[in-house]
């Protein structure tokens, strides 16, 4: 099979071969040998000059003032050029070449340095730290007196130092409202089971009858983020409440603190895991 299979090949190229050196070979006008040269236009004009000729042609083309060949630049050695300033002038029957616009002597001179003694004489100007004001907490009544004195060698000014006290629960609830009857509380928890949240309460005490608890969290932080997420899974209308004993908590607002301050005020809150800093805006302080 191979063997036929390389003899039609060779055959097809043979026929090939033979196709083009008859038919395509053929002479077309204006393109082959000879036919081409048999339309040139006065090619007895045409003729190649030897160096004597060409070296007479260059001669006389300068005695006439015409410009020199490209060809006698290539031919000639490149040499530096001389300046060439507004007194020269060129001689008779010589070629003036051509020169580069030079700019103005006013705009030709570089700019004057600074005076760089009298730049590093003069004193700098002392840029003042940008102040900053944050907000701190919420901190126990046992942690904010350890913060409070944590914050004396900071020599900030009682102005600049605000507190406010805030009632916080223990715990915090995620919570269905309460529905108007039990039947109807019991529907929602069908529709709870039926999207696959099976940690659930029905609240029959008389403050909140018929509610529903989905969890009770130590922090309000934890149960916000519980009910976000459950919320994303099609529930609707949940409530963060706060459930069990109420606490004083202490949030404190500090204003006008420096770089220095600011720097130790963040090793500070290094000793109070939990706690949070957030930047609020300055209060500009009353001129005196």
């Amino acid at each position: 099979m191979l063997k036929l299979c390389f003899w039609i090949l060779l055959a097809a190229n043979v026929v090939l071969f033979v196709f083009q050196q008859t038919y395509f070979d053929a002479p077309t006008r204006g393109k082959r040998e000879p036919e081409r040269l048999s339309l040139q236009y006065r090619a007895d004009d045409i003729r190649v000059l030897s160096a004597d000729e060409v070296s007479r042609a260059l001669a006389q083309a300068r005695a006439v003032g015409q410009v020199v060949p490209e060809a006698d630049k290539a031919s000639r050695p490149e040499s530096p050029q001389p300046a060439v300033t507004a007194a020269q002038t060129p001689q008779a029957g010589t070629i003036a070449a051509p020169v580069a616009s030079q700019p103005d002597a006013a705009s030709a001179q570089p700019a004057p340095e600074p005076d760089r003694k009298a730049a590093a004489q003069q004193p700098a100007t002392a840029v003042a730290p940008a102040a900053a004001c944050v907000e701190i907490g919420q901190f126990g009544k046992d942690e904010a007196a350890d913060f409070e004195r944590r914050l004396r060698p900071l020599a900030l000014k009682p102005e600049d130092i605000s507190m406010n006290t805030l009632q916080e629960s223990r715990t915090s609830m995620v919570l269905i409202p309460p529905s108007p009857s039990r039947k109807a509380a019991e529907e929602k928890i069908a529709g709870l089971k039926a999207k696959g949240v099976t940690s659930y309460y029905l609240i029959k005490e008389p403050q909140l009858r018929w509610g529903i608890s989905l969890g009770v969290f130590g922090a309000r932080e934890a149960a916000l983020n519980y009910a976000a997420m459950l919320e994303k899974s099609g529930l609707a209308g949940l409530q963060v409440v706060p459930r069990g004993e109420m606490v004083e908590k202490r949030a404190y607002r500090l204003n006008n603190l420096n770089g220095e301050q600011l720097k130790a005020l963040e090793a500070i809150m290094g000793r109070f895991s939990g706690q949070t800093m957030r930047h609020c805006p300055l209060i500009p302080q009353n001129p005196a």
